[in-house]
C-alpha cells in the first residue's frame, strides 16, 4: 500500500488588489423576538469574522457545522468536511416521532467533488490496486476512524452494524493498551473522515477497464443557429476552452442540422476538415470510429481546421430544423464503448426527424392542474434513452440558446437524469453572451468530476434511507447511478430513524462514491459523518442547520411540481415553517409572551428563504412560460446548499457606502472583509446608490437614476463622462485595466467580484450585467432579487411573517393535539 496525501483539486486562491450582514428578519414586524442562546462561540463575534480567523475542526463532537454560505476552512478531525457531506441537523433527536413533532427533516446532502479551499484539509489517497479496501463482511461498510479494534487488533467492530470481523492478515497490526493501532499515523482511512482509494479490477464496471475521459461536442448548425450566431459562439467557446485550459483525455466533434456530420481528426498535420454526413436518421450509425476522438494537444491543427469548417461551411445554405433525437442517438453510439461526456449547443425547437418535438406551450393551461404536463418530457422514450446513457457511463450537458420556445422540459430530461446540466440562455445575443457561454463551457469541462458513477449511502442500524433527490437514477433505496457527477452538483438523501436511539449516543453515515477520473483511473471516495443524539427538542432546534433545511424544502418542492399544484406546494412550504417554529416555541423559546414571534438564532432567516423559494420561477403561480419554469426547476433539483442560499436570497451590496477597510484583504492576503448585504427590499437602497447584486448564477451592477457622475467614474473609469444614459454595458462586462489614477471604489468592486468568483465558481460572476434604473431590460434581474417586497404573485416579507405568527399562535392553542400529528388550519402537506 502506498499513501499520497495530495490535495484534491481545490478552489484557487483569489487574487485581491491592495490600495498604496447578513440581513436579519428581526424588525420586520413589531412582535418578533430572536432566541439568542448561543449555539457555539462563533456567534459571539459573528460567523464571518470567527471563521476568517479559525478553521472548523470536523471531529469535535461539540462543534456545529458552519453555515454553507460562510467562507471557512475545514480540518478533517475524523468526520468529513461539511462541504462534502452536510446534515440538516447537527443534533439528531432520538426518535422519528420527535422529529415529526418538531417538523424537522432528517436529511444529508452529498457533494463529493465540492470545490475546496486551498487551506482545507486535503483528501488523502490510498493505493489498494493490489488488494482491496477493508470492509465489514456483513454490511459492506468501509473502515473509518470510528472502527474499533479488539482482541489485540485481530478483529474489528464495524461502526455501522457493530458486527465483529476478522482483520485481514495484510491489514493486521497490534494494538496498544488503549486499543489503538500502532500504525495509526500511516493509515489515513483510520484517521480521516474522507479518504480516497485507488482501486483495481474488482471495482471496474462490468469488468471493463476504465478509459480516460472522452468529451464529444455536438454543435447546432441549423438555420437559426447560423443566423443568430449560436454556431459561431459555440465554436468560439470550444476554441477558448482548448487554448486556455486544455482537456484531459480525448475530444471529438459533431455537428447537426437535418443530418449529423461526423469529423475525422486522426491526421494531426491536416489543415482541412474531413467530414462524413449521415442522413439515415431512423437508423443512426457511425460511419467510422478511428479518428473520431483524439488528444487535443497532439491534434490541435486538425481540430482548428474542423472548427473553422463548422463555423463557415453551413453559412451559405443553412438547413431549417435540427434533428435532436438522431443527434442524441449518434452521441450515444460515439461514447458507448468508453463512457464520457456529451456537450451540446442547441438554438431552436427540434422539429425534424424521429421523435421530433412540437409546440406544447399552451397559455390556457397556466395556473391549472394541467400546467404540469408541460413541465415533463414529451414522451417516455427520452427517459429510456437517459437510462441507456447512464448504463454506458455517459453524462450530458446541454447549452440552450433560444430566441423562442424550445421545449426545455423534453431536451433537459437526459441531462437531468445522467447527472449533467441544462444551461439556459433566454434571448441569446451572440455579441453579449458568448463570453458567458465560454466561461460555462470551460467550467463544465475543467471542474473536478467523476464519470460512470455509483453511489451507496450506508447508515447505522436504526437509520434508513427513504428518498433520494437529485439528477440521478436510483437503483435501490440507498444507492444510485449517474453518468457524471461534478463539483457543482449534490445528491440529497432523506433519512428516517427506525425506533428510539439512546440520548448521548450517536449514529454514523458513510457515503461510498465509485467513479472514473478524467485520466482513466478508477477510484472510491469514502465520506463519513457522525451525528450525536439528543432527547431535547429545544437543543435540536437550536442546532439545526438552516441551509440543510432549506435544501430539503427545495428538493421536496421541486419533486412535487409533477404531482401537486403550485399553490399546494407553496402552502406546504409555509406549513413546514409554521410547524418548526411552533415546536421551538413549545420546547425551546425563552419568552413567555405568546404575542411574540420567537425563533432560534440558527433559523432566524428561515422565513426569508422560504419566501424566496416561493418566488422562484419554478413555483410562481403567475404567468411564467414553461421553458423558463423548467430551467429554474433543474437548478432547484440539484444545486448545492451554498449556491441555493444565494439563488433563493440574492445578496445586494451597496458599493457607494463601503467603508475604507471593506473589500480589502486581511493581513494574510487570503480573504477580504466582505461587507454586509442590504435587505432584499427597494426601500433599503439609499439614494444615489450603485449596488452589486449576486444570486450565484449572475451578477448585476444596478445604478439608481440619481447616481452621481463621480460614483460612475470612480467605479468604471475616469475617462467616462459620468452620465448614466451614456454608459455602455461593455464597460461593465469588461472592466478597464487599473492604473495609478484608479479609485479605491474601483479596486473594491474588483475585489468583490474576485471573491464572489472564488466562493461561487460555477458561473461567470466577474462579468456583471449593467442595469440602469428605468433604462435597461436587465433591470428585471435586479427586481427579482427584491424578495422582501411584494412582487409577482407572492406577499412581502412582513405579511409572510404575520402569516407565520398567526399559524404558530393557532398551533399553540391546539395544545391537546398529538405532537406527531399537528394540524394547522389553512395549510396542506408536510404535516
Amino acid at each position: 500500500m502506498t499513501t499520497d496525501n495530495r490535495p484534491v483539486r481545490g478552489r484557487r486562491r483569489a487574487q485581491y488588489l491592495i490600495d498604496a450582514s447578513v440581513h436579519s428578519v428581526v424588525g420586520q414586524v413589531a412582535a418578533l423576538e430572536v432566541d439568542e442562546t448561543p449555539a457555539d462561540p462563533a456567534e459571539e463575534i459573528g460567523l464571518e469574522a470567527y471563521y476568517r480567523l479559525n478553521p472548523f475542526v470536523s471531529g469535535d463532537s461539540a462543534a456545529i457545522q458552519p453555515p454553507a454560505d460562510v467562507d471557512f476552512a475545514a480540518v478533517d478531525g475524523g468526520c468529513a468536511n461539511p462541504k462534502l457531506l452536510r446534515s440538516s441537523l447537527n443534533l439528531l433527536l432520538s426518535s422519528n416521532d420527535g422529529l415529526q413533532a418538531c417538523g424537522l427533516p432528517f436529511s444529508v446532502e452529498l457533494q463529493p467533488f465540492a470545490t475546496l479551499r486551498h487551506d482545507d484539509e486535503p483528501i488523502p489517497l490510498v493505493d489498494v490496486t493490489q488488494s482491496s479496501p477493508v470492509r465489514c463482511t456483513r454490511c459492506l461498510g468501509f473502515v473509518s476512524p470510528r472502527t474499533r479494534f479488539i482482541d489485540g487488533g485481530a478483529r474489528f467492530v464495524c461502526h455501522l452494524c457493530s458486527f465483529s470481523n476478522v482483520t485481514p492478515p495484510d491489514f493486521f497490526t497490534p494494538t496498544d493498551y488503549a486499543g489503538l493501532r500502532q500504525d495509526l499515523e500511516s493509515r489515513p482511512e483510520l484517521r480521516y473522515g474522507a479518504v480516497e482509494y485507488l482501486v483495481g479490477p474488482d471495482f471496474w464496471t462490468a469488468k471493463k477497464a476504465p478509459h480516460p475521459l472522452h468529451t464529444l461536442f455536438a454543435i447546432d448548425v441549423s438555420q437559426q443557429a447560423v443566423e443568430r450566431g449560436v454556431t459561431r459562439s459555440m465554436v468560439a467557446a470550444i476554441r477558448k476552452l482548448l487554448a486556455e485550459n486544455g482537456l484531459a483525455g480525448k475530444i471529438g466533434l459533431l455537428s447537426f442540422d437535418r443530418h449529423c456530420q461526423f469529423y475525422n481528426l486522426s491526421d494531426p498535420n491536416r489543415t482541412t476538415a474531413v467530414m462524413c454526413d449521415v442522413g439515415d436518421l431512423e437508423d443512426m450509425f457511425l460511419p467510422f470510429y478511428d479518428g473520431l476522438f483524439v488528444e487535443p494537444g497532439v491534434h490541435s491543427n486538425v481540430i482548428e481546421a474542423t472548427l473553422q469548417c463548422i463555423e463557415s461551411a453551413f453559412v451559405s445554405d443553412p438547413v431549417p430544423e435540427p434533428a435532436f433525437h438522431a443527434m442524441m442517438r449518434a452521441g450515444l453510439h460515439c461514447l458507448e464503448s468508453t463512457g464520457g461526456k456529451l456537450c451540446i449547443g442547441l438554438s431552436s425547437l427540434a422539429t425534424w426527424g424521429p421523435e421530433k418535438l412540437r409546440m406544447r406551450e399552451n397559455a390556457s393551461l397556466y395556473g391549472t392542474s394541467e400546467e404540469k404536463t408541460m413541465l415533463d418530457s414529451a414522451h417516455v422514450l427520452w427517459k429510456n434513452m437517459a437510462e441507456e446513457y447512464v448504463s454506458k457511463g455517459v453524462g450530458v450537458d446541454i447549452f440552450v440558446m433560444p430566441a423562442a420556445y424550445v421545449d426545455v422540459a423534453t431536451i433537459s430530461t437526459i441531462p437531468s437524469m445522467t447527472g449533467g446540466d441544462t444551461l439556459y440562455y433566454p434571448n441569446f445575443v451572440a455579441d453579449r453572451d458568448t463570453g458567458r457561454l465560454a466561461f460555462d463551457l470551460t467550467r463544465a469541462c475543467s471542474r473536478e468530476q467523476g464519470n460512470n458513477v455509483l453511489i451507496k449511502l450506508r447508515t447505522s442500524e436504526k437509520v434508513s434511507v427513504q428518498t433520494i433527490y437529485g439528477g440521478c437514477i436510483p437503483r435501490t433505496s440507498s444507492s444510485l447511478e449517474m453518468g457524471v457527477l461534478h463539483a457543482d452538483k449534490s445528491i440529497l438523501f432523506h433519512l428516517e430513524l427506525e425506533g428510539k436511539v439512546a440520548a448521548g449516543s450517536s449514529v454514523d453515515l458513510q457515503a461510498a462514491v465509485l467513479y472514473t477520473t478524467n485520466d482513466g483511473s478508477r477510484r472510491l471516495r469514502v465520506i463519513h459523518k457522525r451525528l450525536p443524539i439528543t432527547d431535547n427538542p429545544g437543543e435540536a432546534l437550536r442546532a439545526a442547520d438552516m441551509g440543510g433545511l432549506v435544501t430539503y424544502l427545495t428538493r421536496v418542492s421541486a419533486a412535487d411540481v409533477h404531482r401537486k399544484t403550485l399553490k399546494e406546494i407553496k402552502s406546504a412550504i409555509t406549513a413546514r415553517c409554521i410547524k418548526i417554529l411552533t415546536a421551538f416555541r413549545r420546547h425551546g423559546g425563552t419568552s413567555s409572551d405568546k404575542s411574540l414571534l420567537v425563533m432560534p438564532e440558527s433559523l432566524r432567516q428561515l422565513p426569508l428563504y422560504a419566501l424566496g423559494l416561493q418566488k422562484q420561477h419554478a413555483l410562481r403561480t403567475d404567468v411564467i412560460n414553461s421553458d423558463m419554469r423548467v430551467a429554474n426547476l433543474r437548478q432547484l433539483q440539484t444545486s448545492p446548499t451554498k449556491e441555493l442560499l444565494f439563488l433563493l436570497r440574492p445578496r445586494i451590496y451597496d458599493l457607494t457606502s463601503l467603508k475604507p477597510h471593506m473589500a480589502f484583504p486581511d493581513d494574510a492576503g487570503d480573504q477580504i472583509h466582505v461587507p454586509p448585504a442590504l435587505a432584499n427590499s427597494f426601500g433599503a437602497i439609499p439614494p444615489g446608490a450603485a449596488v452589486l447584486v449576486v444570486n450565484g448564477q449572475w451578477s448585476v451592477l444596478w445604478l439608481r437614476n440619481d447616481v452621481s457622475p463621480k460614483t460612475i467614474k470612480d467605479l468604471l473609469g475616469d475617462d467616462l463622462s459620468g452620465q448614466l444614459v451614456e454608459l455602455e454595458e461593455s464597460r461593465v462586462r469588461n472592466l478597464p485595466a487599473l492604473d495609478g489614477s484608479s479609485s479605491i471604489l474601483s479596486i473594491q468592486l474588483r475585489n468583490m467580484l474576485a471573491w464572489l468568483s472564488s466562493f461561487l465558481p460555477s458561473r461567470a460572476l466577474a462579468q456583471p450585467y449593467l442595469a440602469r434604473q428605468g433604462l435597461d431590460g436587465t433591470e428585471i434581474l435586479f427586481a427579482g432579487a427584491l424578495i422582501e417586497d411584494r412582487n409577482a404573485d407572492a406577499v412581502e416579507l412582513s405579511r409572510f411573517l404575520e402569516t407565520l405568527h398567526r399559524g404558530i399562535q393557532q398551533g399553540l392553542r391546539e395544545s391537546t393535539l398529538d405532537a406527531g400529528k399537528g394540524w394547522i388550519p389553512g395549510t396542506d402537506g408536510f404535516l
